[in-house]
């Protein structure tokens, strides 16, 4: 699946990793295609401020606010993100972030309410491979079987595809009843905050790096990448932060 957890301990990052929290810190899309940021201008890496190091996604939605993974944020380091740019370790524009704001009841256990914002440092300068994305209206919904973009850095499970390159794939939302049973079944809780994508002979799908970042219809940011299973997994969508619950939240932190 695409990342999830930025910087969950490394003891439960690494369960996850095992589940399909493939998502942990690193990154992939599988399956997916090459493509440059100016199709993608609002998603953004985000980056240890000390390394370099990219561990997560995110989407711009403001030009001094960024959405991403409540697993990608944790203690006290500092972070920037990289803006503008095809490329994870060059170009672009750099920010660093002045305040993550967590959801306060984000639950690392099941990762439940897995949304954070980044308030940065400066207004982010728009122009055509920087551009906010769009939140959902409310009392929206995503329909099983509509088409769903997610973008992101990472492993490709290729070693003929460059992981330095952003990349998108297409799947479709996978009915939420179905996903729950077969999470179910693997121990693992989908709650109503969280929606389901893939296609269902697997070979597509967001993996770990990709974390965080955004799952759109129309540029309309819809959900966030969370966890999952593996990565492009048949019998086991991704799962994903479903946006349109957190409208209040992001309007009360920031005022959109």
């Amino acid at each position: 699946m695409i990342g999830v957890k930025v910087v969950l301990t490394l003891a439960f990052s690494a369960v996850l990793c095992s589940a399909r929290y493939a998502h942990s810190g690193h990154g992939r899309i599988v399956g997916g295609t090459a493509t440059d940021i100016s199709a993608f201008p609002y998603q953004i890496s985000l980056q240890a401020y000390d390394s370099g190091y990219h561990f997560c996604g995110g989407t711009i939605i403001d030009q001094q606010w960024v959405v991403t993974g409540a697993h990608c944020i944790g203690g006290d380091r500092p972070y920037y993100v990289r803006v503008g740019s095809t490329q994870h370790a060059s170009g672009g524009y750099i920010y660093n972030v002045t305040k993550a704001h967590v959801h306060p009841e984000y639950n690392p256990r099941n990762v439940d309410n897995d949304i954070a914002l980044l308030h940065l440092s400066e207004p982010v300068t728009i122009n055509s491979r920087a551009l906010a994305a769009d939140l959902p209206e409310e009392d929206s919904k995503v329909e099983t079987g509509d088409v769903v973009t997610v973008s992101g850095w990472g492993d490709t499970l290729n070693e003929e595809e460059s992981k330095d390159d952003l990349r998108f794939v297409e799947v479709f939302i996978h009915d939420h009843d179905d996903c729950v049973k077969r999470y179910a079944d693997a121990d693992m809780l989908v709650t109503d905050n969280m929606i389901c994508a893939a296609v269902e002979q697997g070979g597509r799908d967001s993996c770990q790096g990709d974390s965080g970042g955004p799952l759109v219809i129309d540029n309309t940011l819809v959900g966030i990448v969370s966890w999952g299973k593996g990565c492009a997994l048949a019998g086991y969508p991704g799962v994903y932060t479903n946006v349109v619950n957190y409208l209040s939240w992001i309007s009360e932190i920031t005022g959109l």
